[in-house]
């Protein structure tokens, strides 16, 4: 008996064609964010919680005590600053949970289509001995589910990197 698709989720054309719209909306939005290379990000320092206290310290300190900082610094554009680097870090947390949301379904359809094509494969395969051609497609289905089964057997008897123990 064939799997059941039972409570898998189901986003139509109409839908996905939405939420592609909104995503093109979204980056139009985003225009303001800057791109940087992989050695430039490297290279900057990361500002995490910790950090952002810091900031915020220092600029508490500084108005305290204006009278240690020369006046053309202007602690304004820093203020703005943290106030989007907090927006772009609640923007980050939705946007990877929402990518996690997407990841979790197609790893979840997969593995429903995965598991009813071999349901399939097995059944045509106890068939094919009453059709030449039906027994050549599944004599290719086997190689190709082979050849993916080999590779992951590959993949799985690598060495493991070396550790700086």
């Amino acid at each position: 008996m064939l799997m059941k698709f039972i409570d898998l989720p189901t986003i139509t054309r109409d839908q996905t064609a939405e939420i592609l719209g909104a995503m093109v909306d979204l980056s139009c939005s985003a225009a303001p964010l800057v791109t940087i290379t992989p050695q430039e990000r490297c290279s900057l320092p990361r500002v995490g919680s910790c950090r952002e206290g810091f900031a915020r310290a220092c600029l508490d300190a500084a108005e305290q005590h204006s009278e240690c900082i020369p006046r053309n610094i202007d602690p304004q554009p820093m203020i703005r600053g943290l106030t989007v680097h907090g927006g772009l870090r609640d923007l980050s947390a939705l946007l990877r949970e929402l990518l996690q949301q997407v990841d979790d379904t197609r790893h979840h359809l997969g593995s429903e289509i995965f598991g009813s094509s071999l349901e399939i494969y097995h059944l045509l395969k106890m068939a094919r001995g009453r059709d030449a051609e039906l027994s050549q497609v599944v004599c290719e289905m086997k190689t190709r589910l082979r050849a993916r089964s080999a590779k992951k057997e590959a993949l799985a008897v690598l060495p493991a990197p070396a550790s700086d123990a």
